[in-house]
């Protein structure tokens, strides 16, 4: 059974009081938010409708049950998976529209887009055999999503991409932590990655929320502490899920015209790195309400206690379940390290100095263990923050077309012939009488 490690101190920090309020309030589950300009209820798949898109929905089983969805993008190019981070879900991807979202600019280019929802999310809520309401069903973090889903996401792609034998991989704050959790387990993976984009990768934590390091651990602690409380005295193990509430109060209190926009856009900014606290420079008034009904979207409250331990141990390793589960389930007293270096796949990061949730030099220090760095591309906003890699009004030209330069690099060339030969072709077709 789960259960999580006890934290000996208890912080008075504001950070941790609104923890405590959020992981008490009522939550009512839906799978549908509030968008802007009064487009209504709406998912991603009717989103991406909405921009004139076609689109699929495709349910995945993993290996150990869990039902995942992917929504695609279906174009006959090279296939790029995108991995949304913690908290999130797979619309973060499509909130703008073309020009706008990478999503929308590589379908542009003929990238066959698969935009996939991790399990525990309002659009991955469901296993074969486990209910939602079962304590089993939530006994997971990042470490399962790289070992069973990531694997079986790529292999129900490529055997829909014949002869196509590898993908490209976008993996935002989590979406990369799990890739890089699927190289160690899986290593024979790191075969069929063309390049990994890792956009504010979430691996290592020696700070908090810029605070110092002895604060950063404190928090790390009480946050702990916190969902301790919240899994044993209120029997919770699903953290912060999408709701009817939680999209009615962002509607109401971000929206453009709001009262408290201000005060909504500090706290998003500090908690969840949308903009930067201060500066809105990177956030359009009339996206804030759309962005902050899309958070959070649900997981599970071990996959948030799993970066904690990492905050408060400094390193990449698995979860931890104390000496006696370590060695039951590892053989070791301690849990075993990632071992970045047989990371082979060609991988870029790309990071900022304003980042509040992964700060740069913990960026650097993963390039520097990466087995096959092929690009460290760091923002020159000094105040460009971590969902700004997403959704920053400067994101396209500070990020997307760097990033598009180096997938174009790494695209493989005979594939490309094929496809503008095949292209031709059919477009010479259409044109007969």
């Amino acid at each position: 059974m789960m259960k999580l490690s006890h934290a000996t101190t208890l912080s008075r920090s504001p950070i941790i009081l609104c923890v405590y309020l959020v992981l008490l309030s009522p939550v009512y589950p839906a799978t549908i938010f509030s968008s802007i300009e009064k487009v209504g209820n709406i998912t991603t798949a009717e989103l991406i409708k909405g921009f004139g898109y076609p689109v699929e929905r495709h349910t995945v089983e993993s290996s150990d049950g869990f039902l995942l969805n992917m929504f695609r993008i279906p174009k006959m190019g090279p296939a790029v998976l995108f991995t949304h981070g913690i908290l999130l879900a797979t619309d973060t991807w499509v909130l703008r529209g073309p020009k706008h979202d990478l999503a929308f600019m590589l379908s542009d280019l003929g990238y066959d887009v698969w935009l996939a929802d991790t399990r525990g999310n309002c659009y991955s809520h469901k296993h074969k055999t486990l209910n939602d309401t079962d304590e089993k069903f939530w006994d997971f973090s990042f470490d399962e999503m790289g070992t069973f889903d990531v694997p079986v996401l790529i292999d129900y792609i490529l055997e829909r991409k014949p002869p196509h034998k590898k993908l490209f991989y976008i993996g935002h704050s989590m979406g990369s932590t799990m890739f890089f959790v699927m190289c160690n387990t899986r290593p024979e993976y790191n075969d069929k990655i063309h390049l990994m984009i890792a956009l504010a990768p979430a691996v290592y934590f020696n700070k908090l929320l810029f605070l110092p390091d002895n604060a950063s651990m404190m928090t790390a602690r009480s946050m702990r502490m916190a969902l301790r409380i919240a899994q044993e005295g209120l029997a919770t193990h699903e953290l912060l899920p999408r709701s009817r509430m939680t999209v009615g109060t962002a509607r109401t209190i971000c929206g453009p015209n709001a009262i408290t926009l201000p005060l909504c856009h500090f706290f998003i900014a500090s908690f969840f790195g949308i903009s930067h606290p201060g500066d809105m420079g990177q956030i359009e008034r009339r996206y804030v309400g759309n962005f902050t009904s899309v958070i959070p979207s649900g997981t599970s409250i071990k996959t948030f206690d799993h970066f904690m331990e990492l905050a408060m141990s400094r390193k990449f390793h698995r979860y931890d379940y104390g000496s006696k589960g370590n060695l039951e389930r590892y053989g070791t007293r301690r849990p075993p390290q990632y071992n970045l270096t047989v990371v082979t796949v060609p991988t870029a990061l790309f990071y900022s100095r304003g980042d509040v949730l992964v700060p740069h030099k913990n960026v650097e220090r993963l390039g520097s263990e990466l087995g096959n760095l092929v690009s460290l591309d760091l923002v020159a906003k000094s105040t460009f923050n971590h969902m700004d890699f997403i959704w920053g009004k400067d994101a396209r030209k500070m990020v997307f077309e760097r990033a598009i330069s180096l997938m174009e690099s790494h695209r493989p060339r005979k594939l490309k012939i094929r496809l503008i030969r095949s292209e031709k072709l059919r477009n010479k077709t259409l044109l007969q009488p």
